[in-house]
């Protein structure tokens, strides 16, 4: 049984070899970085927390929080300053989740949000919202590490929520 242990050191140094090699590496690809996906989140909830900050600050209507993707709704939630609530909206097909049974939509009738989207087919604010604001201006917010682009996030800016359709689920 002991003549096995060093042969899972060498594929433990091998391994950690290769990642510190992958990780320090600049020119590796995004595509081919597997740690890419879990930075850039505290940039985006910093840079959504001065979009938040510009509409409250105002005095205008409440503001609150959503995206299309869990991912983003929850990154959001940890990371913008003072953990303003957030929602997840229903567009396209997707399985359910606590947020959905958290729901809230209903009560926010009325007030002003911030729509996040990595999506580039929704840069141009998606088909399912259209009717469910009043107006809407987009940004786009760009990390880049290292001089590689990260990730495009899509900001909307939403005036004046009317309320969306409950959300059926087909899958859990």
């Amino acid at each position: 049984m002991a003549e096995h242990t060093p042969d899972l050191r060498v594929v433990s140094l091998a391994d950690a070899q290769f990642l510190g090699e992958c990780l320090l590496k600049p020119d590796l690809p995004v595509k081919l970085d597997t740690t890419a996906r879990l930075r850039g989140w505290k940039e985006l909830g910093m840079k959504a927390g001065e979009v938040y900050q510009s509409m409250t600050s105002s005095g205008g209507r409440q503001v609150f929080v959503f995206s299309d993707t869990y991912a983003v709704s929850s990154e959001l939630a940890f990371y913008m300053p003072d953990k303003p609530a957030t929602y997840l909206a229903k567009l396209g097909s997707r399985r359910m989740n606590q947020y959905d049974i958290w729901g809230g939509f209903e009560k926010l009738t009325g007030q002003d949000a911030i729509f996040v989207t990595t999506k580039e087919k929704y840069k141009d604010f998606p088909d399912g919202l259209k009717n469910a604001f009043d107006a809407w201006e987009q940004e786009t917010f760009t990390v880049v590490e290292r001089g590689r682009v990260l990730r495009d996030y899509y900001i909307f800016r939403c005036y004046g929520f009317k309320g969306l359709d409950a959300a059926e689920f087909n899958r859990f």
